[in-house]
């Protein structure tokens, strides 16, 4: 058990950022592809949460499935729900063909592998690749598909603001960082969530991919549980408000600022 807890650790605190770190830089490493192939090449490119697998949804928990793509060296990693995995792929851009090499994963023990096994499954069935972008859908839909054509996976194109937050520090306030305050974004189903110190928090988030630095906290709802701390909660609740724009500067770290550019919270994860 004290191995399995190392090695978790160890991969959320070395791991994880740098896989995460290739989701904010992945489409700075194109320019050598073709023209027309570039335009494939950069729907595909870059990280993609795993929205259904076999239609049936995938819960979005804390930690978001998500698989990303360096077409460059053709090399994926990802998060299955469980495990983190990684691997090749081999693809063509004019037959939209996608054929995924055995994958390597590290070897957590889940209540929910069944989810994980269903999506390296997928993976080891997938043949080819669709890619649905319109005015109707909130962010590109990359399908996974096997060779008769039956749609494996599903995945929705990923933000930067996507996933847990932990708050850092509010109106120049340092927060306890023993405490579980955090914020949730999913920016494919336009919402947020979280826990303000004392009660959990959720409310509409309206997002425009087109601009990933600018973002509304909509009229939210809340638990109605007395504690202590009050105050923080109120305070933390005032300042998502008047938050209007999201900076990241690490996959570590970020802001949410108001309309005069002042710094309201700190997020880091």
């Amino acid at each position: 058990m004290k191995q399995t807890s190392l090695s978790y650790h160890l991969f959320q605190t070395l791991i994880l950022p740098i896989v995460l770190s290739f989701c904010v830089s992945s489409f700075s490493s194109l320019q050598a592809a073709s023209k027309k192939k570039n335009v494939v090449i950069k729907s595909v490119e870059g990280c993609w949460q795993i929205c259904q697998a076999k239609g049936q949804d995938i819960p979005v928990e804390e930690n978001l499935c998500f698989l990303n793509f360096d077409c460059l060296t053709k090399k994926m990693n990802g998060f299955a729900s469980c495990n983190y995995i990684h691997g090749k792929f081999q693809f063509k851009a004019k037959k939209k063909t996608l054929e995924f090499a055995p994958i390597a994963s590290t070897r957590m023990a889940c209540p929910q592998a069944g989810i994980e096994n269903e999506v390296l499954d997928c993976l080891q069935q997938t043949r080819h690749f669709s890619i649905k972008s319109n005015d109707t859908l909130p962010h590109p839909i990359l399908e996974l598909i096997d060779a008769q054509g039956n749609i494996l996976l599903s995945l929705a194109k990923m933000m930067p603001i996507d996933g847990k937050w932990t708050i850092n520090q509010a109106n120049d306030s340092v927060l306890d960082t023993t405490k579980d305050i955090f914020l949730f974004f999913n920016s494919a189903q336009k919402t947020v969530h979280g826990k303000l110190g004392c009660n959990t928090f959720s409310a509409p988030l309206d997002f425009n991919p087109e601009k990933p630095q600018r973002l509304h906290i909509g009229q939210g709802i809340r638990t109605l549980m007395s504690c202590p701390d009050m105050e923080l909660e109120n305070t933390l609740l005032q300042a998502l408000q008047e938050v209007v724009s999201f900076k990241k500067f690490s996959d570590r770290k970020a802001i949410l600022s108001n309309a005069k550019g002042k710094v309201l919270i700190e997020l880091n994860r």
